[in-house]
């Protein structure tokens, strides 16, 4: 009898850590769904952009302003053996009119970072786990050149556009200045949402001599654009 209840203790206390192993697995996140994979997920975006051309005298510059709808069209394997994703973008000018194919980007999750091939450029958009501080080269799979992405503001509550995330997170790509030239890119991410704001800036001044005032006075080339999340869903 005493051994029986020995073992059937025994049991009991193996059960209790094996629960209490499972929970805290369960508790650990590790960021996988600031990035959705599944399929019929969609986000529409409000784009406002400035491009300037010093090829005109005075510089010409051109304002748009657009929606940009991106679908998880499909799953399909990549030359690697990897589950991947189909993303196709639509734009339109005007809320009353159809939605028109703009181009196709892929998308890959793996256990350690999502890659994204944009233009046919691949990025490291995000790596795993989601840290505060956590940095990598973003474009370690392309010919560009060493970008030090970083984590800041690690689930974070944010409103973008009247829309409240309760847990987002921000991506700083670049963020280098001087008296010539800006490149900002920083992006925003939603759990369950994907991408929900993106500010773009690479701009600089041409000129030969350097002309008193701030650099936004002096802008001749270069363009500055933003994504603001303004619907999202699964169709």
């Amino acid at each position: 009898m005493k051994n029986k209840l020995l073992l059937t203790l025994v049991y009991i206390a193996l059960i209790v850590t094996a629960c209490k192993k499972d929970k805290a697995v369960e508790a650990v996140d590790i960021g996988y769904n600031y990035f959705p994979v599944e399929v019929g997920r969609y986000v529409v975006y409000q784009v406002d952009s400035i491009s300037y051309n010093d090829f005109f005298t005075p510089v010409k510059i051109d304002t748009a302003h657009f929606q940009l709808k991106e679908v998880i069209e499909s799953v399909f394997t990549d030359n690697e053996g990897r589950e991947s994703e189909r993303i196709e973008r639509y734009v339109r000018y005007a809320d009353t009119l159809p939605w028109s194919l703009r181009d196709v980007w892929y998308q890959t999750r793996s256990t350690t970072k999502d890659e994204k091939v944009e233009e046919n450029v691949r990025f490291i958009r995000m790596t795993f786990p989601t840290r505060n501080n956590q940095k990598w080269n973003g474009n370690a799979l392309n010919t560009i050149g060493t970008y030090s992405y970083e984590y800041k503001s690690v689930d974070t509550k944010k409103t973008v556009n009247g829309n409240v995330f309760d847990s987002t997170l921000t991506v700083n790509q670049i963020l280098d200045s001087n008296l010539i030239e800006k490149k900002y890119q920083v992006e925003i991410y939603a759990k369950n949402v994907g991408m929900i704001y993106k500010r773009f800036v690479d701009v600089q001044d041409k000129g030969i001599t350097i002309e008193p005032g701030p650099l936004s006075n002096r802008i001749d080339a270069g363009t500055d654009y933003t994504y603001r999340i303004i619907e999202y869903g699964k169709q």
